[in-house]
């Protein structure tokens, strides 16, 4: 091959490779410019806002936990659960309001797609069959007491159980069949001013021995997890 044959495609080769960085730079201005943004969290669907972020230069400060012990409210006997419930609403006002409002509580969700009511209240469950005429069982496990049948009322405040998720003293005990009611040797009392913040061995107090032992319900739940 001639000297000048090899110039001229050696020159052709090289404008061939600038002619695709070129167009390569160009796309990928293209593509940048065009690239949707990034969405932002939105409010959920219960009117609370979405989980700020902390990560800033100024997050706020822990806040330290609360000595229900020294509440001379809580300083009782307590005739019953309702009765130690309102005593906790006469300082946390808006929280059985927004318990209320959660699947702890109604059991039921609607499904944004189709419009259909689901969730475990009213649909048959692939391990204790269902809620329905069984609630007394069922409801052992409820946030809430008195769930006996279909004619529980859900607006009820009292009714709320704040020990479930709030005692760590870890003798707060709900038997089997009485619907959501608390074990009646319990001093309400006692537990009331040692309550705190939720943890692992309070969500486990249900989530691990749903079905009526460790693990039988859920496979992947169990009281390992206490401390994985």
């Amino acid at each position: 091959m001639s000297r000048k044959r090899t110039s001229t495609w050696f020159t052709l080769g090289l404008t061939v490779v600038a002619v695709l960085v070129v167009a390569g730079l160009l796309f990928n201005g293209n593509v940048s410019a065009q690239a949707p943004e990034v969405a932002q969290p939105q409010a959920l669907s219960s009117g609370f806002d979405p989980v700020p972020n902390l990560q800033g230069d100024n997050p706020p400060p822990p806040v330290a936990p609360v000595d229900h012990g020294k509440f001379e409210i809580l300083q009782q006997e307590f005739a019953t659960p309702q009765d130690l419930t309102k005593a906790c609403l006469s300082c946390h006002v808006d929280a059985a309001t927004q318990v209320q409002h959660t699947t702890h509580w109604t059991w039921k969700f609607v499904n944004e797609t189709t419009g259909q009511t689901l969730g475990k209240k009213n649909l048959i469950n692939n391990f204790c069959v269902a809620t329905s005429s069984n609630e007394p069982r069922c409801t052992s496990c409820h946030v809430g007491y008195g769930w006996e049948d279909d004619t529980f009322d859900f607006t009820v405040q009292e009714n709320v159980d704040c020990l479930v998720c709030h005692d760590t003293t870890g003798d707060y005990f709900k038997p089997a069949t009485t619907a959501g009611m608390p074990d009646p040797e319990l001093d309400l009392s006692v537990i009331a001013q040692n309550v705190g913040k939720t943890s692992r061995e309070t969500c486990g107090a249900c989530h691990f021995y749903g079905g009526g032992g460790d693990e039988v319900k859920h496979g992947d739940l169990d009281s390992s997890l206490v401390d994985p």
